[in-house]
């Protein structure tokens, strides 16, 4: 089932939460950014390598885009009642 999270989460997290395969789930992440559904921000953990990325809804506006919000966030819902968690669904749409 997938669950709401408050901060911002990188793919990994996001596909094993969903039972998907990492590289379907930063397909789906990269259109969402481009339809400005969601934000991606880097965090350095204060180590050497790559930062980590990581995704957020924060990037709604407060009223402006508050009915795309809305149909998201009632998809994302129905999709993660689905006994799959929306796997099946999720790949027929992409």
């Amino acid at each position: 089932m997938v669950t709401s999270s408050e901060c911002p989460l990188d793919a990994a997290t996001i596909a094993e939460r969903m039972n998907l395969h990492v590289t379907t789930v930063r397909f789906h992440l990269d259109r969402l950014e481009a339809a400005k559904l969601l934000s991606r921000t880097t965090e350095r953990e204060g180590h050497r390598g790559r930062p980590r990325v990581v995704y957020s809804t924060d990037a709604f506006p407060s009223d402006e885009n508050a009915a795309n919000r809305q149909l998201v966030e009632v998809l994302a819902d129905a999709l993660s009642h689905d006994p799959d968690g929306g796997k099946a669904r999720g790949e027929e749409a992409g």
